[in-house]
């Protein structure tokens, strides 16, 4: 064989290998840049025409209404802003009753950071918070809860929403830190028909979302030290424990919404949660504008 048509031969495998790729058929799926603004996302699981208002009723009888009421954009994607009647608490977090949403790549988005740093605040504030303050407690929260991320399939997970408390205590060897950590993750379910006040809703997305909780203590780099303060940081680590599962009892039960039903076209029909369950009683979509 010569030389070249040896090289040809190599080539054309490459081109091939190119072409039909080498992995064991494995799809992979790519996000696109997070700077890209998509308008819509199909089928439209949250409207977002200025304009359009849903009332919701909840188990104990009482109701609320979302309006979509403008249009804006914040930080690095195009966020539809809710007004609410009764107006939101402002350090009360629940699940999906939040300030605004955005259609971001792959994924649609809440913004949720304020409202969960607001009501952990207020948490620490409502228990005997000696050690908290005691420790420095400073939140790291995600800025934004991811809804949903598409393609969407049943049995599909995803990292919905990461909340901490760090604190510490001390230097070096002497040191004493903390980090408590909350993760929300999200799994689609099948599509369901969703029978509300409002009427029947075909192929609903069922989204189910669960809340895990970890607290970790660390000594410093060392043990030097440890022998001394060892007997006083055990005992201020049970009621330093105590206090921050006080402050996510007062928070997770509002952030662990643990169904939500999606109408396409139509956006949340109903809400579930140990505590209550949300019902749409009726809507009105806007056209765009």
């Amino acid at each position: 064989m010569s030389i070249h048509r040896f090289l040809r031969l190599i080539l054309s495998s490459y081109v091939l290998l190119l072409i039909f790729g080498c992995g064991g058929g494995e799809e992979i799926i790519t996000e696109p840049a997070r700077n890209v603004k998509p308008d819509r996302v199909d089928p439209v699981y949250f409207p977002m025409n200025v304009g359009s208002r849903w009332v919701y009723r909840d188990s104990d009888g009482s109701e609320w209404v979302r309006v979509v009421k403008e249009a804006k954009e914040i930080g690095l994607y195009l966020f539809h802003v809710f007004n609410y009647h009764p107006p939101l608490d402002d350090v009360q977090f629940e699940f999906l009753k939040t300030p605004a949403y955005a259609i971001a790549p792959n994924r649609l988005l809440l913004l949720v950071e304020n409202e969960i740093d607001d009501a952990i605040r207020s948490s620490i504030e409502q228990v005997d918070g000696f050690y908290l303050d005691f420790y420095k407690t400073k939140i790291v929260s995600d800025g934004e809860l991811t809804v949903f991320r598409l393609p969407l399939s049943a049995g599909l997970r995803w990292d919905a929403l990461n909340v901490s408390l760090r604190g510490g205590e001390g230097v070096g060897e002497f040191s004493h830190t903390f980090e408590a950590d909350w993760e929300v993750t999200a799994m689609a379910g099948f599509r369901e028909s969703v029978e509300t006040p409002a009427g029947t809703f075909e192929n609903c997305l069922k989204v189910e979302y669960e809340t895990k909780e970890s607290i970790e203590f660390e000594w410093g780099p060392d043990e030097r030290g440890r022998d001394f303060w060892e007997d006083v940081w055990r005992d201020r680590e049970k009621p330093l424990r105590e206090e921050l599962s006080d402050v996510f009892s007062n928070v997770i039960p509002n952030l662990n919404m643990e169904t939500v039903w999606l109408a396409p076209g139509v956006g949340p029909v109903k809400m579930e949660s140990d505590e209550k369950t949300s019902e749409l009683i009726e809507y009105h979509l806007s056209e765009a504008r």
